[in-house]
């Protein structure tokens, strides 16, 4: 089974012991991937509502300054998945800087991090999330156990 897909069967699961186990098997097996390897599965983005495969937002109900927020995390995960990490990096700090108290682009951002094996950085990112976001939190705290177990058990 490749790491995206323990990934995506992790985050299929209800928080509970199994997840803390798990969390450590995969952290376990990152530490073990070469870099050129990719870790994160599109399934981490479309949990959260954003949908790499797709190249437009639409959300009318909405006000122009949230529609860019969200259009720009979507072009960032599009960005991602072409392997244009230093773009993807760009639109998040971007999102960022028009709503900072917003979790999304946080919690994209970590990801981002996770993939390029900057493990205190997605941490970091990943707290940030939660702490704007205390509801709808699965994704962001596992993704979160898995930075932490990184950070704690160096390669």
């Amino acid at each position: 089974m490749s790491i995206q897909e323990k990934l995506t069967s992790l985050l299929s699961l209800e928080i509970g012991p199994e997840v803390r186990t798990l969390v450590s098997s995969v952290g376990s097996d990152i530490s073990a991937l070469p870099r050129d390897i990719s870790i994160i599965p599109t399934f981490a983005f479309k949990v959260v509502g954003i949908d790499p495969e797709k190249k437009h937002f639409e959300d009318n109900a909405l006000s122009e300054k949230e529609y860019f927020y969200f259009e720009k995390c979507l072009n960032a995960s599009v960005a991602f998945f072409a392997t244009q990490t230093e773009d993807a990096i760009h639109l998040l700090m971007q999102a960022k800087w028009d709503f900072n108290d917003w979790a999304l682009a946080h919690y994209l951002l970590g990801l981002v991090m996770l993939e390029n094996r900057e493990f205190k950085s997605a941490l970091d990112q990943f707290d940030q999330a939660l702490e704007l976001e205390p509801f709808n939190t699965k994704p962001m705290r596992i993704f979160r156990e898995i930075a932490h177990f990184l950070v704690m058990h160096p390669s």
